[in-house]
């Protein structure tokens, strides 16, 4: 099962000092995602797993580490 997400909004930890950067470079990362969709191949037993994937996603896509953020289940494909 494919999940489709789109990312709505997103807050990194200003306390991740492993990739310091300054507060408009950190914004600009910020902007850039919003909107960004995701494709999750998996299926997820309840939503804290289906966070959980969201937000590996972002670290991944970003390498910043997540506050919190707003998503959207755009679809769900068999």
């Amino acid at each position: 099962m494919t999940t489709i997400i789109q990312l709505l909004q997103v807050e990194f930890d200003p306390t991740d000092t492993f990739y310091p950067l300054n507060l408009s470079r950190v914004q600009e990362i910020q902007s850039d995602i919003c909107g960004h969709v995701f494709k999750l191949d998996q299926e997820f037993e309840n939503s804290e797993m289906l966070e959980r994937a969201i937000e590996e996603e972002i670290v991944s896509e970003t390498g910043l580490m997540v506050r919190q953020f707003d998503y959207q289940v755009a679809d769900t494909l068999a």
